[in-house]
């Protein structure tokens, strides 16, 4: 039983780090006279890991020398999780604040109202119509949610000469206030495209913030800070282009 579970739990692991993947759901352009010409947003608070990660995109053998092989890169990414984490902390940055503030004022450029809803989460998952459906206060045209399944910084491979740049990876909907099950727009943006996924609008990364090895990250924090949160601005200026 306990193999069985340490197999489960790796498995799990080399899903994870096997970087972002393509999505299975196809993107939903939007249009804002079809959707009605929406003018107030409701945000809905945005659903993002509470701290940077590093995914280490490598290929795992099958077998008991995958399950080391996973079970080792486990390891290393706890640690470099923690080393980002630290960064961010001593810095005083908040991923979730600054891609809240540039996704905020970046609407407002494109003419919206925005009005920032308290609406209960499950977990990690999308707002459903039917949640909106229960909260007819709310007073907003339409409602954006966004979920943040991931960002830090990643490697494009696990070759020695592969640079870590930072990487946010973003899934993105509005839907209507009325609670209608429909959708007005669905799409992805990713900044910094590591795993070349289809289907997604995608951010090319600041090349000033490259580094050789991860130990480099380490030893420039002001750097590597500024590189996320380079990253977190223009994921949510790029967020908000998609109701242009």
């Amino acid at each position: 039983m306990k193999y069985v579970k340490m197999t489960a739990a790796l498995a799990a692991v080399a899903v994870t780090i096997a970087g972002c993947a393509t999505p299975t759901n196809p993107e939903l352009p939007f249009d804002k006279t079809q959707a009605g010409s929406p003018k107030v947003i409701g945000l809905v608070k945005p659903s993002i890991p509470d701290r940077a990660s590093s995914p280490i995109p490598v290929a795992i053998p099958g077998g008991l020398a995958g399950l080391i092989v996973a079970g080792t890169l486990a390891v290393m990414k706890s640690n470099r999780d923690a080393s980002l984490d630290q960064i961010a902390k001593t810095h005083s940055f908040s991923f979730a604040g600054q891609f809240n503030n540039s996704l905020v004022a970046a609407l407002q450029v494109e003419g919206y109202t925005v009005k920032e809803i308290d609406l209960p989460r499950d977990g990690t998952k999308p707002i459903t119509p039917e949640l909106i459906a229960k909260h007819p206060e709310l007073g907003v045209d339409a409602v954006l949610d966004v979920t943040v399944s991931g960002y830090g910084y990643v490697a494009a491979s696990g070759s020695d000469d592969a640079p870590y740049r930072p990487y946010v990876v973003t899934a993105v909907q509005l839907l209507p206030a009325s609670g209608a099950k429909t959708t007005l727009m669905k799409d992805f943006v990713i900044y910094n495209p590591y795993n070349n996924p289809k289907f997604v609008v995608s951010i090319a990364p600041d090349p000033q913030y490259n580094f050789v090895h991860f130990s480099d990250i380490e030893a420039s924090p002001d750097n590597a800070v500024q590189g996320m949160l380079t990253a977190a601005d223009q994921t949510g200026q790029a967020v908000a282009r998609l109701l242009q």
